[in-house]
């Protein structure tokens, strides 16, 4: 969910969870909405802290390493660098900066 998500987020949580509270004010129950509404607010708020970093930083972080690996994407016949985060093992795919490979065919 991007930043400018976020308002719909807390938009759709917080009419789940005015709904399960009216439902649970009428009928007695209501208590999915109200949880419903709770984590869909609770994912709008923690979104930012997991969001993925645009590419361009990735490249500058030393979080991320290059493996070494490169290859050209078979759909765009862009050169492509695979990144590395050692802490998750987690790979990306990012076009190289400096000149494409050549084609192998």
């Amino acid at each position: 969910m991007g930043k400018e998500r976020r308002p719909v987020g807390w938009a759709i949580g917080g009419l789940l969870l005015m709904a399960g509270l009216v439902v649970h004010a009428v009928a007695g129950g209501g208590y999915g909405l109200i949880v419903i509404g709770l984590v869909v607010i609770a994912s709008a708020l923690l979104e930012r802290r997991y969001r993925q970093r645009p590419d361009a930083e990735l490249a500058e972080s030393d979080r991320w390493d290059p493996t070494g690996e490169r290859f050209i994407d078979s759909e765009t016949g862009i050169a492509m660098q695979v990144w590395v985060d050692p802490l998750t093992g987690e790979r990306r795919y990012l076009p190289v900066a400096d000149r494409p490979l050549p084609n192998r065919g």
